[in-house]
């Protein structure tokens, strides 16, 4: 009897050591990530495609970037605007949205810069405004459009 009780507590006392190993180790591959205190740092990360949260904070804008995982050759890395600083007010309505960027692995780059690579929400709004702003653009520029037009022909 006291050999069973001995037997059935180091039984249960492996099973839960093996448990919290396993959901530490869980924890690091699939949660934790560094957090880098500079572009360089990031840069570095982004080049390896390692886990890692940077904010990019300049004179017009702020932007949360997490790099999240290598999916066969890209590396994908998520996008937050936090806060318009300066430039277009439209802008500002984007704020605490996001999108995913698959940046090629190895290359380093600021992710939004290349659109076609993201999708998201915030990719969305950002297209919308490009849109919008094209039109307007046409819009004022009508007359010397067809203007120039007619003299092609």
């Amino acid at each position: 009897m006291q050999k069973e009780r001995k037997l059935v507590f180091w039984l249960v006392f492996w099973i839960v050591l093996v448990l919290v190993a396993l959901l530490i180790t869980g924890y690091y591959i699939y949660f934790f990530s560094n957090e880098c205190g500079d572009k360089a740092c990031f840069e570095k990360s982004l080049a390896k495609c390692q886990k890692t949260f940077y904010t990019n904070s300049n004179d017009e804008m702020a932007l949360d970037y997490t790099i999240l995982e290598k999916v066969g050759d890209k590396c994908n890395v998520n996008v937050k605007l936090l806060q318009v600083k300066s430039g277009a007010a439209e802008l500002e309505n984007l704020q605490n949205l996001e999108m995913i960027c698959a940046l090629d692995f190895g290359v380093v780059s600021e992710p939004e810069k290349n659109l076609g690579s993201c999708h998201g929400v915030l990719k969305e709004g950002i297209q919308e405004i490009i849109i919008k702003r094209m039109h307007s653009q046409i819009v004022e520029n009508i007359g010397k459009i067809s203007e120039s037009v007619t003299k092609v022909l």
